[in-house]
């Protein structure tokens, strides 16, 4: 079952638009994208649960918009192994993925690790990241992320 976050809102004011990724495509192709996070409302690991939780809690915090699909769910079993396969890992959750306007193959973000470290790059100084570009930032991986595409 896909869920929505509702509390979530693209231009929450908590996003630091001065701080952007120097990996951002610049092309004439529309940037927007939609978050999907695959999540297992059955985890028995206290690690994944907890990087599980922490991962939703920071995305609505961070007012980022984002669906869930729920990986135990079989009626999602086929949308979670194609998941894996764009991801290359099976049985590890959260796990985020950017989904275009086409609704292709939805591209492998990362996980709680790669979520954790591009929120703590919000408390580098400025001059740390313009000398260092390929510092991922939040508003870098997620500033083009939408809710629903207009």
């Amino acid at each position: 079952m896909s869920s929505t976050s509702t509390d979530a809102s693209p231009s929450s004011p908590s996003k630091d638009s001065s701080r952007t990724n120097a990996a951002e495509p610049s092309s004439s192709v529309d940037p927007k994208k939609k978050l999907l996070v695959l999540i297992s409302n059955g985890l028995v690991d206290r690690t994944q649960s907890s990087n599980q939780s922490s991962s939703l809690a920071l995305l609505n915090a961070r007012g980022t918009p984002y669906e869930t699909l729920d990986g135990m769910e079989l009626s999602n079993r086929a949308r979670r192994n194609e998941l894996f396969a764009a991801s290359g890992i099976r049985g590890n959750y959260p796990q985020l993925f950017l989904v275009g306007r086409d609704g292709g193959v939805p591209k492998f973000w990362g996980g709680w690790d790669r979520l954790s470290a591009a929120n703590e790059a919000g408390d580098i100084p400025r001059e740390v990241l313009e000398a260092n570009p390929g510092i991922e930032t939040w508003e870098g991986a997620f500033g083009n992320v939408v809710a629903e595409f207009s």
